[in-house]
């Protein structure tokens, strides 16, 4: 298997997404839920329950990038708010 390290985004103390780069895909993980909020959009790309492959051999769609990586990031700021309001800390 010929891939680079896994690198991710964070946001509020959580981690948005991963991603990775592979031979023939780019491998974008935004979790179970980051993937099945934007299933009707990602009918195109072969997905499991927690990632999406992206071909190497076409643009990235980077406008659902973008809209996938915000809608992570909103859920790790409500998760952070609930954490903060419970006292807890990560």
């Amino acid at each position: 298997m010929n891939r680079t390290a896994a690198n991710y985004w964070k946001c509020a103390g959580w981690v948005l997404v991963y991603f990775g780069a592979f031979q023939s895909h780019i491998g974008f993980y935004p979790t179970a839920e980051g993937v099945s909020a934007f299933a009707a959009q990602l009918k195109a790309y072969h997905c499991s329950k927690g990632a999406i492959q992206l071909p190497v051999d076409i643009p990235l769609p980077t406008k659902l990038i973008t809209e996938i990586v915000l809608h992570r990031c909103r859920q790790n700021d409500m998760k952070a708010g609930v954490r903060r309001r419970a006292g807890l800390t990560k």
